[in-house]
C-alpha cells in the first residue's frame, strides 16, 4: 500500500510491483517471456529473434543464457548506453545486440523477417522450424505470461478489501499486450468464483506517444512514426494489441490517459522519494496518469486505485536523466538518485 501518494490525492493507492527480485531481470517482462520460451523448450525450437527498447531484450537475453537457446536481439541505434549495457550483461556473445537505425516498430519487422529466412533454411535442412520470436511466434503463450500480473494483482487486493469496492486498476500502454491479459486473467478468477470485486481498466501513455489513447471512441488506431519520450520502454507507436486494449477499456468502463514529459519525470522521482521504489520512467508514467485521474474527478475520495510499476530503474535510467533533470527542475534529485 502506498505510504505518502495515496495520502496525497485522498485515495486508496496500492503499487503493484514488478520491480523486485522475484522477477530475475526486475521487470514485467520476465512473466510473458519466460513462458514462451518454455513453450519454445517444450517444441525443439534453439534461437530467438527479438526486438526491444530494452525490458524485453534483457529478459530474452537472461532466459536464453538460462537454457542454452541462441538469441539475437535487434535495438534502435538511438537506445541509450545504459539499456545496451543491461542486455549485453546476459548476452551469452556481446556481439548478438544488432544495433539498427531503425524505430523499435521497424526493428520489430526485421526481426520477424530475419527469423522467417533462418526458418526457411531450417525447414530445408531438418524439416522443421527452430527460430522463434518470443513475441510473436508464441504469442498466445507470451501473453498467458502476462495473464500472472491480473491475477496476483486480484487475489492480493482480496486480503486487503472488502468484495463490494469497486477496484480501479492503471497501467502504462505500450503495446497494449500486458493491459489486455491482466484483465483476461482477473476474468477467469472471476468466472471460477475466486474474485468477486468490480474493476475498471485505466491506461495511461506519454503525450508524445499515445496512439491508443488518441484512439479511445474512434474506429482506429494511427501509428506513431518514430516516437520518442524518457518513457523509452513504451515508445511503440504500432502497438500490437491496441484495438484489444480499447475493447478492455470500453468493457471495463474504463478510460486513458495522457500524461506530459515533465509530468512523468516528476512522478518518477516523486515515487522515489516518497515511497521508496526506484522506477524506470515507465512507473511514472501510471503514477501521473492517476494524479491526473483525481484532478479531473475520475478517482474520488476513497476510491480503490492500483498503480502498476512495471520495471526496476536500477541499472536501467540511462545518464541522460540529468539533462531532463535540468530542464525540468529537478536536478539535485536526479543527482542523488543517481547515486
Amino acid at each position: 500500500k502506498s505510504k505518502v501518494i495515496g495520502k496525497e490525492l485522498g485515495i486508496d493507492l496500492y503499487l503493484k510491483l514488478d520491480t523486485t527480485k522475484e522477477l530475475p531481470t526486475r521487470s514485467f517482462k520476465d512473466r510473458p517471456v519466460s513462458l514462451a520460451f518454455n513453450r519454445a523448450l517444450e517444441s525443439g525450437y534453439d534461437t530467438c529473434y527479438v526486438a526491444s527498447t530494452g525490458n524485453l531484450a534483457i529478459s530474452s537475453a537472461y532466459f536464453a543464457k538460462k537454457t542454452g537457446i541462441k538469441v539475437k536481439v535487434y535495438v534502435p541505434k538511438s537506445l541509450g548506453k545504459v539499456k545496451k549495457d543491461a542486455i549485453r550483461k546476459y548476452l551469452p556473445d556481446p556481439q548478438d545486440l544488432i544495433e539498427l537505425d531503425l524505430s523499435y516498430d521497424d526493428c520489430n519487422i526485421k526481426a520477424m523477417e530475419d527469423c522467417d529466412r533462418a526458418n526457411e533454411e531450417s525447414v530445408k535442412k531438418t524439416g522443421r522450424k527452430t527460430n522463434f520470436v518470443p513475441n510473436n511466434s508464441f504469442r498466445p503463450y507470451y501473453k498467458e505470461g502476462s495473464k500472472t500480473s491480473g491475477i496476483e494483482t486480484a487475489l492480493q487486493l482480496k486480503k486487503l478489501i472488502s468484495k463490494d469496492k469497486t477496484v480501479n486498476i492503471v497501467y502504462p500502454l505500450g503495446s497494449g499486450a500486458l493491459f489486455c491479459s491482466a484483465y483476461k486473467g482477473i476474468n477467469e478468477l472471476r468466472t471460477l468464483g475466486l474474485f468477486e470485486n468490480p474493476i475498471r481498466m485505466w491506461g495511461v501513455q506519454p503525450e508524445t506517444c499515445s496512439p491508443i489513447i488518441d484512439a479511445i471512441g474512434k474506429e482506429d488506431i494511427l501509428p506513431i512514426k518514430n516516437p520518442r519520450t524518457i518513457a523509452k520502454s513504451i515508445a511503440i507507436g504500432k502497438p500490437g494489441s491496441g484495438h484489444q486494449a480499447l475493447d478492455v477499456i470500453k468493457e471495463s468502463n474504463g478510460g486513458g490517459f495522457k500524461v506530459t514529459e515533465k509530468d512523468i519525470f516528476k512522478a518518477t522521482i516523486d515515487l522515489y522519494f516518497k515511497e521508496g521504489i526506484f522506477s524506470q520512467f515507465v512507473g511514472g508514467v501510471t503514477i501521473a496518469g492517476i494524479i491526473k485521474g483525481v484532478k479531473l474527478g475520475l478517482f474520488r475520495n476513497g476510491s480503490v486505485v492500483v498503480a502498476n510499476i512495471t520495471g526496476a530503474g536500477f541499472g536501467r535510467i540511462e545518464d541522460d536523466l540529468l539533462e531532463y533533470a535540468g530542464e525540468f527542475g529537478y536536478e539535485n534529485e536526479a543527482k542523488k538518485l543517481l547515486i
